[in-house]
Order: structure tokens, then C-alpha cells, then sequence
């Protein structure tokens, strides 16, 4: 069966749907689960940091220029090499195929001018393997999301005022980089999803989300999908590229009732949506974002004060607008 894992207040926790249980991640049976010494404790400080699967092994930050790794049951922790931190900002981080991915923003003088130059560099997962940077582009870009497919790297690059964006393509083997769009955006990119023949890109402006692909052979664009919508909305594409998710990011009063909406829509049929749902939810502060998909549907998380801290409830929705809460963290407090 499926295993979700999820970084909260400092620790890991798991979900297991197969069986419905669920805790931190952390395999000492004399363990209280509340201390530093919990294998479940990941040190973070911040999300950013974040957590990755590679090899039957957890790789996570912590928050303080750290990469370790552990088992999936938590054991065996230990540090395998230096984030970067220091003199930038907007640092990520990734492993792709035996390699540690990084990028970041770098302040430079130039000509007695401070600049901010995007830099992505890779190094071996080996001890003491040094960087190896693959791509420097100068002048006020940040990287807002980035892929690594096979041996290509994708990037969406924003910059200056609001709508200004560039995507590029760099090959891994040839070491080229090359600018698939300028200033095509008028917002940002959602999500996008890349295949051989070419890319799904769907972007967001402040009161629409549209569609349109890219085709690598002819380098030319066709829109699919435009619908308006309300402000502090969001979507994303499933990852087969055939549905499309718009979701409130926020809960909304509805005949006397804190819910969350959304339409779920096939991305060549922006008239008729193919699913709808609401849920109905407590009135708590908090905001909504997308996890991913998988053949059953779309992964939407909550995050909200409340209890303890931080809670982080974690929904499906089905492509036809059923709903299942997953997790619902508040209950996590009571295992400690």
C-alpha cells in the first residue's frame, strides 16, 4: 500500500492508507517521541529544507546547512554533506541519479553594483565531493520551480516586475542551455508537466488559470483551457496531464459554513467541470496547497493554527470530486 510522510513541527511523521495507522517516524519502542534523541527529529527549522526519497532512503535538511539521510523506518541517521547557506537567498536543493542538485541566489558587486545572480551546481553524493556548477545567469532572476526529467533540467525563471518569466531547458549530457520562453507569462506557472514531444504548462493570473502546451520539434505554442475565477484560488495539473484542479486557497462562509471548494476539469474542457466538492472544514486561519496526484486523484494539504501548533490536514480528491481526509493532524498530538 501507499506511504505518505509529512514534516511537521520539527519531526516526521508517516501514514500508512493500507492499514490507517499512522506516527512519527521512529522505530525505538523506548522511545518517547517528543525529545531531540527521536529518530523521527529532523533538526528543521524551515520548510524549505525539505524531504526527499531516493534509493530506500529519506534525505532531509536541517535547516542549518546540513544533508543527512535515514532508513524509511527513521534509523540510521547520519550526515552526508553540506547544504549551501552563507551570502544568498532562495536556496533548493535536490537528488537526481547519484547527484546532489543545488540553487540559489548570490549577492555580486559588478561595476560597484550589487546584483543577484542565479546559480544551479551539482556534486556526487560521495564524501568530499566538491560542486560542479552548471549554470550562472546574472541579473535579478529566482528560480521558482525546477524539474530534472531523465537528462534534462527544466527551470521557471521569474524576474523584475509581476509577469516577467523565462523557461529554459539545460541537457545534462551536453551541457546547453537553452531559453524555451521569454516573457510568455502574465502571472506565474502553476505547474507544468514534460513529456518527449514537449510541455503542459499551465499558468495563473490574478482571476484566471489557463493552459497551453509548448511543442519541442515545431517551438510553437497552442492554448487548451481559460477559465476565470474568483480571487485566492490555485490548480494543478494530475500528473497523466488529462485533469486539472482549481481550489480555494482559502475556507469561504457558505449558508452559515466554513468550506473549501474546488472543480476539478479536463484540461482540453474549460465549459463543463468533471467533478466539484466542498468541504466543510472549523473556522481556523489557514491556506491550501497542492501535494501532487496519482491515478486516484489530486493531494491537497491544509495548513492551520490550532492545538499545539502547526496542524497539517492532508485530503484526496478524486478526478470525479469525491473527497477522504487522509490525515488529520490535530490527533497527532496525542501520541506523544
Amino acid at each position: 500500500g501507499e506511504v505518505y510522510y509529512i514534516s511537521l513541527n520539527n519531526f516526521l511523521w508517516y501514514y500508512d492508507e493500507a492499514s490507517g495507522l499512522y506516527g512519527k517516524l521512529c522505530g525505538k519502542p523506548e522511545c518517547t517521541h517528543d525529545t531531540e534523541n527521536c529518530n523521527a527529529f529532523i533538526r528543521m527549522k524551515f520548510n524549505g529544507d525539505g524531504v526527499q526519497i531516493y534509493e530506500n532512503k529519506l534525505y532531509y535538511g536541517d535547516g542549518q546547512g546540513g544533508l543527512y539521510c535515514a532508513g524509511l523506518d527513521g534509523n540510521g541517521e547520519e550526515l552526508v554533506t553540506a547544504l549551501w547557506t552563507g551570502n544568498g537567498s532562495n536556496f533548493k536543493w535536490m537528488i537526481h541519479r547519484g547527484y546532489l542538485y543545488q540553487t540559489g541566489n548570490y549577492y555580486v558587486v559588478e561595476n560597484g553594483q550589487d546584483k543577484l545572480n542565479l546559480k544551479i551546481a551539482r556534486k556526487s553524493l560521495k564524501k568530499d565531493a566538491v560542486d560542479e556548477v552548471l549554470i550562472e545567469i546574472p541579473d535579478m532572476r529566482a528560480l521558482d520551480n525546477w524539474l530534472i526529467q531523465d537528462n534534462k533540467l527544466f527551470l521557471d525563471v521569474s524576474y523584475g516586475a509581476w509577469g516577467k518569466r523565462e523557461f529554459y531547458m539545460y541537457d545534462l549530457e551536453k551541457g546547453e542551455l537553452t531559453k524555451l520562453i521569454d516573457e510568455k507569462f502574465n502571472g506565474y506557472i502553476a505547474d507544468y508537466l514534460v513529456d518527449e514531444e514537449g510541455i503542459t504548462f499551465l499558468g495563473r493570473t490574478w482571476d484566471q488559470h489557463y493552459i497551453f502546451r509548448y511543442d519541442f520539434a515545431e517551438k510553437t505554442e497552442e492554448e487548451w483551457f481559460r477559465v476565470k475565477t474568483e480571487l485566492d484560488t490555485n490548480s494543478r495539473l494530475s500528473s497523466d496531464g488529462k485533469y486539472v484542479i482549481i481550489y480555494d486557497t482559502e475556507n469561504i462562509k457558505k449558508d452559515g459554513k466554513d468550506v473549501l471548494c474546488g472543480k476539478v476539469y479536463e484540461v482540453h474542457n474549460d465549459k463543463t467541470p468533471v467533478g466539484a466538492y466542498e468541504i466543510e472544514i472549523e473556522e481556523k486561519t489557514g491556506d491550501v496547497e497542492g501535494l501532487g496526484s496519482d491515478e486516484k486523484g489530486f493531494y491537497l494539504r491544509r495548513n492551520y493554527l490550532g492545538g499545539d501548533g502547526m496542524n497539517r490536514d492532508i485530503w484526496r480528491i478524486s478526478y470525479d470530486g469525491e473527497t477522504q481526509c487522509l490525515i488529520k493532524t490535530e490527533s497527532f498530538y496525542k501520541l506523544n
